[in-house]
């Protein structure tokens, strides 16, 4: 008979051992390669010298580009404020011409009853003159009244 029976063992062929020589010698060689790599990657002395002298060069040019950007970026700040500050007067100057060409006079109008006190000193506010259909808020100019000169 042929077939095999489920209680009949079927012929099998000599399995081979898990631990044989050949196997031995492969995992020795590997770990061999292994140990050798790991012994050439490992810096030496004088490289890990070097390394650290490299690292403090870096630190040190990276140290004073910082300085030299912040130092730049506050004399780029100082240079942007004079300028703003140029812009302000300049404004000023330029609506002063425009509106305060025509002031009010400061002092009172009866002038002569007066004589006895001298002109006042001090600041004054100067407001511009405006047409009539306009109301007199905004712009404002305060001026220091000159001391009257002495007769």
């Amino acid at each position: 008979m042929a077939t095999l029976r489920r209680w009949q063992p079927a012929p099998r062929g000599q399995q081979k051992s898990a631990v044989s020589p050949e196997r031995i010698l492969m995992m020795c060689g590997c770990g061999a390669f292994a140990v050798a790599m790991f012994v050439l990657m490992q810096p030496s002395n004088s490289s890990l010298q070097n390394r650290a002298e490299e690292e403090r060069i870096v630190s040190e040019r990276i140290e004073k580009e910082a300085a030299a950007k912040k130092a730049e970026a506050e004399a780029r700040q100082r240079a942007q404020g004079r300028i703003r500050l140029e812009q302000r007067e300049e404004q000023a100057r330029l609506f002063n011409q425009r509106y305060n060409t025509d002031r009010t006079p400061v002092g009172s109008v009866s002038a002569g009853a007066h004589e006895t006190s001298p002109a006042p000193t001090g600041f004054a506010v100067v407001k511009p003159a405006l047409p009539p259909e306009q109301a007199g808020g905004g712009f404002r100019e305060v001026k220091m009244r000159k001391p009257a000169p002495a007769q």
